[in-house]
């Protein structure tokens, strides 16, 4: 019988002094999701905070070892590698083009013990700003989430 670590993802969170999450970056254009993934990485990094980022086929590289194939196995491989990386305590970053709302329902499904955030990387009709404008809107969501999720850990430590 496998033995089970005594630790737990909030002892992991506690320590590491954020509440873990998965942040999904999506929108037509692939490389639009990964750039934008990429500067929010490198934007919470600076802010001292412990993140991974890996796109879709980074995360089909590192799990090869499966029957499935296609995009339905790679939303399930991104599910089950968030899951992974937010247990112990790090914010999990993709890239996931056209997240559709199934997909997304599914990776939330097998992510379930964690917040997901999606961002969307694209500037639609309704709002045409400057790509950075698109990235401080999306630093602003997910710093709303962090900004709830750092209470409720700071109400259990």
């Amino acid at each position: 019988m496998a033995n089970k670590s005594s630790l737990t993802a909030f002892d992991r969170a506690k320590k590491a002094g954020q509440a873990p999450k998965t942040i999904v970056v999506t929108g037509r254009d692939f490389m639009a999701c990964s750039s934008l993934a990429v500067k929010i990485e490198q934007r919470l990094y600076s802010q001292g905070r412990i993140v991974y980022f890996a796109d879709l086929d980074d995360i089909r590289d590192r799990f090869p070892y499966t029957q499935e194939s296609g995009r339905d196995a790679d939303i399930k491989r991104a599910g089950t590698a968030a899951g992974l990386i937010n247990e112990a305590g790090v914010i999990f970053i993709t890239s996931v083009p056209e997240l559709g709302v199934f997909e997304e329902s599914q990776l939330r499904s097998i992510n379930k013990k964690h917040t997901t955030i999606v961002v969307n990387a694209e500037r639609t009709a309704d709002y045409a700003g400057s790509e950075e404008d698109v990235f401080d809107g999306a630093l602003k969501k997910i710093q709303e989430t962090f900004d709830h999720l750092s209470e409720v850990l700071e109400y259990y430590l």
